[in-house]
């Protein structure tokens, strides 16, 4: 199937969707606790449902400066609706139950990436995961996609990357993983995951915003381009 990139689903209503992590990396001379407490202040921010800051290991000196590296702490934040993995290198975003959509969510590492100001950008990763019960994949697959090498095929599972490219330039490269049918308790389970690597190097904000989109572009164009339309068609796709 050939899918038109300008007309692919805006949403599935059975997206399967268990993991939509989105990884940006940073570079800076300030430490997790002081970065961790400017986000907090900006995503509690005429929010109605507020996050709640949860450390990933004990505060052992409470009074500890906070403006320089000196700490190997990572802070998570959640709400009802997203997780916020703060650590020494990058700020990791996932969803708490259900996929709020990408517009929410992009919103929202929007302004947490604004309220960072003193670090500097380096690079984002995507990965989405969705499971779908009692699904043969490997029979709801039909796309034709250029690889950077053979794919690796191991019984149950299948593996292959590409590149993504924008006007000719690859700017970030993708990692696909099918798992047909992993028997989990007494039903199957079937997953597809579509990592996406952003180029490294440093990047303005604008800039990391813009490399992020794209990365989300493809990954979406890569699920769709994968599947059938008839197995599309089953999961109730919504279109503008």
């Amino acid at each position: 199937m050939e899918v038109n990139i300008e007309h692919m689903p805006v949403s599935l209503e059975h997206d399967g969707l268990k993991d939509a992590v989105v990884c940006v990396n940073y570079v800076s001379d300030y430490n997790v606790r002081y970065i961790s407490q400017n986000i907090l202040a900006a995503i509690n921010s005429n929010n109605d449902n507020p996050f709640v800051e949860i450390p990933t290991k004990d505060k052992s000196v409470a009074n500890e400066s906070l403006s320089y590296k000196d700490s190997n702490d990572k802070i998570l934040m959640a709400n009802p609706i997203y997780r916020i993995l703060v650590s020494e290198d990058c700020v990791t975003f996932n969803f708490t139950k259900k996929y709020p959509g990408w517009n929410s969510y992009s919103n929202l590492i929007n302004i947490v990436l604004n309220s960072i100001g003193q670090v500097k950008l380096q690079g984002v990763y995507l990965q989405y995961m969705s499971c779908f019960e009692n699904t043969d994949i490997f029979k709801a697959l039909d796309g034709t996609i250029k690889l950077n090498q053979l794919p690796n095929f191991n019984g149950s599972v299948f593996n292959f990357s590409c590149n993504c490219n924008k006007k000719d330039e690859p700017i970030a490269e993708a990692t696909i993983k099918l798992t047909n049918n992993k028997q989990i308790q007494n039903s199957s389970v079937s997953i597809i995951e579509v990592a996406i690597a952003g180029k490294i190097g440093d990047y303005h904000l604008e800039e990391c915003l813009q490399l992020l989109s794209e990365c989300h572009k493809f990954e979406k164009h890569l699920f769709f381009l994968l599947l059938s339309e008839e197995f599309i068609n089953t999961l109730n796709p919504h279109y503008e």
